[in-house]
């Protein structure tokens, strides 16, 4: 409840329809500090439900209609049905966020992006943008697919496209809240970790992707990778004082470890964990820079560059999400030597997978033009209907009279989704197996493609957690966040090997 008090019904009903229905069963309240409870026969308002947490979100979601009410499933064993694998490993079931699909151009849906992936609960709240490297739309309609496929309630804000001109024969990178075109990108000409040589690793923008095994006794040690870059080009009669901005590029994803600290974290909270959040939401700043803090123990990626015999920082690759791999910049000093570029990369050991890191020479930045989608279509995916392989590729991309067009025909306009995802009217709830699309109309023109997404999401309770409550353990998260995490290190060395095998073959519906 919005106070904090909790109804637990042993025997439920619905009675009415929308919000206008009261829930009436049998049960205990809790007061907000679970100090008090009392039994009885109650009947409570659905509009007066901060959030429901049932074993039959379904039933619960139909009788309500979704406006304005959160519900969150208990997986059980018998729900599992819908990720069996989720029995065997329950610290790597799938999670994801809202993923978002684009046409690539070769006939194929492709993974672009995942969105808000650190925002798990509503206190932390947040705006993601990520690069849709691999969007090739056909003309000036974009269809982009918007799913949910893990265990999870979204609750989306707003979705928009950023469309960044692009001038010929570049490509367009974000460095924070700026966007380059780059003349040129050239690799590394050397690149040492302490796993050897690793230039073939990040060469190129190839699914070849660095990684390292986590720390066995401390989760956030970290690893160094060094890179060198070969002098620029100066053209005859040009000064240092011409020369272009340079900044590196790193594409790169988290590799399943922060999904391990997230679940280990909810399975301390055990039977406990919906009422600690919603705690955690009432407290309001303070506690979300504590968790916060906790989220931010393992960083991002550090980018420091030799500059007059000393490292400096240049900044950080920031992004939450094992799923989809985003791209993003470094600027780098204008100081840096105008002889070879050395960079160094500074990462917590195990948590990355890093796909490419290169040097990039810049134009003047663009302005991308923020678009908002004109329609959107919901359906309830069907399980069976996309087929494709882990790395994010599925089934046709969309072209009239492919599968794909058929599929998102069958979708029904829905314009209350559509004025959520506009920011107008709160929050678009959406469940495991919803699938959305959601169409742009792009300007004319060449445009490098990001996504922006805006809000928040919760991960469904397993059975298997309950067991394993140790509220010690999350007190010490916050407190001592790095302490938690030499905890957590031996029971994630245990399953590290199979994560990877479990996570992807767990996906709602299956591979997508």
């Amino acid at each position: 409840m919005p106070d904090g008090a909790l109804y637990v019904f042993d025997h439920w009903q619905f009675q009415g329809a929308g919000l206008d229905a009261q829930v009436v069963g049998q049960g205990l309240w809790y007061s907000p500090d679970r100090g008090t409870r009392h039994p009885g026969a109650y009947s409570v308002p659905v509009r007066s439900v901060a959030l429901f947490e049932t074993t039959q979100p379904e039933e619960v979601t139909a009788r309500t209609g979704e406006e304005g009410v959160i519900v969150l499933g208990v997986v059980t064993g018998a729900s599992l049905s819908l990720s069996t694998l989720c029995l065997t490993n329950h610290k790597a079931c799938f999670g994801s966020c809202p993923t978002f699909y684009v046409d690539d151009g070769q006939g194929r849906l492709a993974l672009q992006a995942e969105g808000f992936s650190a925002s798990v609960a509503r206190t932390l709240e947040a705006t993601d943008v990520d690069a849709m490297w691999t969007a090739r739309p056909q003309g000036q309609a974009l269809d982009v697919l918007m799913t949910n496929d893990a265990l999870e309630t979204h609750l989306v804000k707003r979705v928009r496209v950023l469309a960044a001109p692009r001038p010929a024969q570049t490509r367009v990178y974000r460095a924070g809240g700026q966007y380059f075109p780059a003349a040129s990108v050239h690799r590394a000409v050397g690149c040492v970790s302490e796993r050897g040589d690793c230039r073939g690793d990040v060469s190129d923008i190839d699914g070849r992707e660095y990684i390292s095994p986590a720390d066995p006794t401390d989760l956030a040690a970290r690893e160094t990778m060094d890179l060198t870059f070969a002098p620029e080009p100066m053209l005859p009669g040009a000064s240092a004082a011409r020369r272009p901005h340079r900044g590196i590029v790193i594409s790169a994803r988290n590799s399943l470890l922060n999904t391990f600290v997230f679940y280990q974290l909810l399975a301390s909270m055990g039977a406990d964990a919906a009422g600690l959040i919603q705690q955690a939401e009432r407290a309001g700043d303070d506690a979300a820079e504590r968790w916060k803090t906790f989220g931010a123990t393992l960083g991002g990626i550090e980018v420091s560059v030799l500059t007059e015999g000393q490292w400096v920082r240049a900044g950080e690759f920031l992004e939450v999400g094992p799923i989809a791999h985003e791209v993003q910049m470094v600027l780098l000093p204008d100081r840096a030597s105008l002889g070879e570029t050395r960079v160094r990369l500074s990462m917590a050991r195990g948590n990355w997978k890093i796909d490419q890191i290169a040097i990039a020479d810049l134009l003047a930045p663009v302005q991308p033009i923020a678009l908002d989608p004109v329609t959107v279509l919901h359906q309830v995916g069907d399980p069976r209907s996309v087929a494709a392989s882990a790395d994010g590729r599925s089934g046709d991309g969309g072209g009239e009279g492919s599968p794909r067009a058929a599929e998102r025909a069958r979708g029904r306009e829905d314009p209350t989704a559509l004025r959520r995802l506009l920011g107008k009217g709160g929050h678009l709830a959406t469940y495991p197996r919803d699938e959305y699309w959601l169409r742009f109309i792009l300007p004319a023109g060449d445009h490098e493609l990001f996504l922006e997404s805006t809000g928040y999401y919760y991960e469904w309770t397993r059975t298997q957690w309950l067991g394993e409550q140790d509220l010690p353990l999350v007190a010490l998260a916050l407190s001592d966040p790095e302490g938690a995490l030499r905890e957590m290190a031996p029971l994630y060395k245990k399953i590290e090997p199979d994560m990877e095998r479990y996570f992807w073959q767990s996906r709602v519906g299956g591979p997508r």
